[in-house]
């Protein structure tokens, strides 16, 4: 776990909130955590609240408005830690619904193999009996666009919100990092939230956690759990009472999150940034990645006069 407290002017102050027009106060703070995973954040919760150290009042046994029953932190911990069957159901369901439509390709960027007359690395016997061009070697298709894609997924959520509904972004999230990475592109995903007003003096809370890294392969399990609602109404706001400090009743305000509020939870972060916002339908999922693949293909377009 990483923390630290910025100032609101040293992040984009011009987003708004994702149910109202008020923004961010630019001369207050933002209290800022990052965290290593699921787990790491969940332990430490309940870790804290074992010890009589976590400032947290909600009761994460209402399992109305969770998601899901669960009496201690304990149960919350094992809950991370598993698959989430209810949630990988609604997963499959909503992929099986995106896979139906065609979306932009970005252009394979690995290694092809290609063939020659007159130099290559390894010699092909059945292509040079066949009189085809026998040298095998490869090379990579040349793009304009970056090789890391960041995708941060915000993952705050009106209490209004649907299971169902939250799932989308998640699914959008993994759909599009599955085709970039069959393309050659590597891709780390990023659960951010951003709640306004949530300490008495009017700070805001910034986190995020790490899905996936760029080297490590994506665990559907672990996604789902860390964007559904129940992981929100529990260790998100459970994660305001490490602080020492107890939030207000409503537990601020869930905005939506910027590139610059991505640096400011880790400045590791790509340049590329994706942001998956406001995906809670069949179209609205299939525009963000209509958009955002999209925009990734025109970058990797090069004119042959380039070269």
């Amino acid at each position: 776990m990483q923390r630290k407290t910025i100032n609101n002017r040293d992040i984009d102050t011009h987003w708004l909130h994702t149910e109202s027009d008020y923004p961010i106060a630019p001369g207050l703070q933002s209290e800022v955590t990052l965290w290593d995973g699921t787990l790491e954040q969940v332990e430490t919760i309940r870790d804290a609240h074992r010890a009589g150290t976590l400032a947290f009042r909600h009761e994460i046994t209402r399992s109305h408005f969770v998601g899901r029953p669960f009496s201690t932190w304990d149960d919350v911990t094992k809950a991370v830690g598993e698959p989430w069957e209810a949630g990988l159901k609604m997963l499959d369901k909503v992929r099986d619904q995106l896979s139906s439509v065609e979306l932009p390709r970005p252009k394979n960027i690995r290694r092809q193999p290609c063939w020659s007359d007159e130099a290559g690395d390894e010699l092909d016997l059945d292509r040079y009996r066949a009189r085809e061009p026998f040298w095998r070697t490869s090379h990579r298709a040349r793009a304009t666009a970056p090789r890391v894609v960041t995708m941060a997924v915000n993952i705050a959520a009106s209490c209004a919100m649907s299971s169902l509904a939250i799932a989308w972004r998640g699914a959008t999230a993994c759909m599009m990092a599955d085709i970039l990475e069959a393309q050659g592109y590597r891709v780390e995903i990023l659960a951010a939230c951003i709640m306004s007003g949530v300490w008495r003096n009017g700070n805001s809370n910034l986190q995020g956690t790490w899905i996936k890294k760029v080297d490590e392969r994506c665990d559907i399990a672990d996604l789902i759990n860390a964007l559904s609602g129940w992981y929100f109404r529990t260790v998100l706001f459970g994660s305001t009472g490490l602080t020492g400090k107890y939030a207000v009743s409503h537990m601020g305000m869930p905005g939506k999150v910027t590139k610059e509020m991505v640096k400011a939870i880790d400045p590791a972060t790509s340049d590329e940034c994706w942001l998956i916002e406001g995906a809670f339908d069949f179209r609205s999922a299939v525009s963000l990645a209509t958009r955002l693949l999209g925009t990734l293909a025109e970058a990797e377009t090069v004119k042959a006069s380039t070269y």
